[in-house]
C-alpha cells in the first residue's frame, strides 16, 4: 500500500522537480544578464522551454533551450578615438589564444607592440591581419578604414553571418562560431562610428520584473513540494495505523 501511494505521488514530484530546475536555471540567467548590464557589447541570453506529455500517466518533461539574444544596444558617446561601435550588422574580429572570436565590444587600446588590442590584450583583426598603430593622429572612416597621420594602414574586418544562432559565447565577451557550414561574411550594411561603443542590450527594468516572477515561482513550487511531502507523511501513517 505504501508503495502504491508514492506510486501515485510521483508524476507530481517529478513535475514540481521540474518546475524548481527551470525556476533555478531561469534565476541563474536572469542573474548573469544583470551582472553585466555595464558590459559594453553583451548581448544578454534568453530562456525557452515547452513542456511534452507523452500520455496522462506521464510525467509531463520540459525541453529547456537557451539562446544569445543580438539585439544592438544603444550606442554610447565618449569620445575616445579607440573606442568604435557597429551601426547595423557585423562583428569585430579578434584573434585569441584559442582562435578566431568575433565581438560588438568596440573598446579598444595599443598595446606595447603598438598593436590595436581589446582590452584584455587580444590582438584586432583587419584585412591585412593584426592591426599596427604607431602615430598620433588616428582616424576611423565609417567603412573602417583605419588613417594613422593621415596613411591608411588597414582596414577593420568587419564580419556577420547567415545564422547567428550558431555563435556561442566563448568568454570576455567575445563569440565564437559553432558550425562549419556558417561561414562568415562581410555585411552589406554597416557604418563603424569613431567615438563611441555599443552598451549592453540588457533591458534592467524587465530582467528585474522576470527575476522577481521567476523567485515567486520557486519559492510556490517549494511550499507545495513540502505540503505535499508532509501530506504523503500522514497518508502513509495513516496505512501504518
Amino acid at each position: 500500500m505504501q508503495f502504491a501511494y508514492k506510486i501515485c505521488m510521483l508524476p507530481l514530484h517529478l513535475n514540481l522537480l521540474s518546475g524548481k530546475f527551470i525556476a533555478e536555471k531561469r534565476f541563474n540567467i536572469l542573474s548573469n544578464n544583470l551582472a553585466n548590464i555595464s558590459t559594453p557589447g553583451f548581448k544578454a541570453t534568453r530562456f525557452t522551454y515547452t513542456v511534452q506529455k507523452e500520455n496522462d500517466t506521464t510525467p509531463s518533461i520540459a525541453d529547456i533551450k537557451t539562446y544569445i539574444d543580438f539585439e544592438r544596444g544603444a550606442i554610447v558617446s565618449t569620445g575616445n578615438v579607440l573606442d568604435l561601435a557597429i551601426e547595423g550588422d557585423g562583428f569585430f574580429v579578434i584573434q585569441t589564444k584559442e582562435g578566431t572570436r568575433y565581438t560588438r565590444n568596440g573598446q579598444f587600446t595599443i598595446d606595447k607592440d603598438k598593436r590595436l588590442v581589446t582590452l584584455t590584450g587580444d590582438p584586432v583583426l583587419g584585412r591585412g591581419g593584426e592591426i599596427t598603430i604607431d602615430g598620433k593622429e588616428i582616424y576611423i572612416e565609417n567603412d573602417g578604414s583605419i588613417s594613422v597621420d593621415k596613411n591608411i594602414v588597414d582596414s577593420l574586418r568587419i564580419v556577420n553571418f547567415e545564422n547567428q544562432g550558431a555563435l556561442e559565447y566563448a568568454g570576455k565577451n567575445l563569440f565564437m562560431n559553432s558550425s562549419e557550414k556558417n561561414p562568415e561574411h562581410t555585411p552589406e550594411k554597416y557604418t563603424i562610428k569613431q567615438g563611441c561603443y555599443e552598451a549592453s542590450n540588457v533591458n534592467v527594468i524587465m530582467e528585474m520584473v522576470n527575476l522577481t516572477n521567476v523567485v515567486r515561482a520557486y519559492e510556490t513550487y517549494t511550499k507545495i513540494s513540502q505540503y505535499f511531502d508532509e501530506l504523503m507523511s500522514k497518508l502513509l501513517d495513516t496505512v501504518k495505523l
